[in-house]
């Protein structure tokens, strides 16, 4: 019971911070709309900017834990991605939560107090490793690790920044008039980034050395 009431109070918090921002959700707001006393709150993350910081990380893990979910369904680097990118479709709410969190905050926060997440010798996209995995298996051995990890991460970035713009009300309102917008095109446009990002390690092994 402990367990669920924990989640249940990030699930609420998340939605509420980001819909309103960390300023602006106080933890009585949470407290009532997850229908549990304000010592439950305080018993599980102590104050306000502790119970943020576990939101950032439960929202982070259960990401990391999808994707890398979808990664044993993958057979192929260009399969992976473009299950990635149905899958931030699918779930816009909950992608454009993460990225809301991320972003909109101002916590007065020091370098020993980030969410952990925030490693400094592993702060890649959550996709990151199943994608390196399946990339070293398609590429040739004389590409340096690091040009794989910059297209990993260069094709994850355009993944996410594509499906932000998408989740905008805008933009979905225009989906069947604006060309490149359409489902097949961006499909193509993703495979196309793929292959000039590739050809291009295959091309240019030097510049990662």
């Amino acid at each position: 019971m402990t367990e669920t009431t924990r989640q249940k109070i990030l699930d609420i918090a998340a939605e509420l911070f980001a819909k309103n921002g960390y300023d602006s959700t106080s933890i009585r707001d949470i407290s009532s709309e997850a229908n549990v006393n304000l010592a439950s709150i305080n018993y599980h993350f102590k104050n306000k900017q502790n119970l943020y910081l576990n939101v950032l990380d439960n929202n982070m893990d259960t990401m990391r834990f999808s994707l890398e979910e979808i990664a044993k369904d993958s057979t192929n680097f260009r399969e992976y991605c473009h299950l990635i990118f149905e899958h931030f479709r699918k779930n816009s709410n909950l992608f454009l939560n993460c990225f809301r969190l991320f972003i909109n905050n101002n916590l007065p926060l020091e370098k020993d107090n980030l969410p952990g997440f925030c490693n400094a010798k592993d702060f890649n996209p959550p996709a990151f490793q199943s994608m390196l995995e399946l990339l070293k298996n398609e590429l040739p051995p004389t590409i340096p690790t690091k040009g794989i990890e910059w297209a990993a991460r260069h094709i994850f970035n355009s993944i996410a920044h594509t499906n932000l713009l998408l989740s905008s009300t805008i933009v979905q309102l225009m989906e069947d008039e604006v060309d490149y917008l359409a489902p097949d095109e961006k499909k193509r446009s993703l495979d196309l980034l793929i292959d000039s990002v590739i050809n291009y390690l295959k091309e240019n092994p030097d510049k990662f050395e």
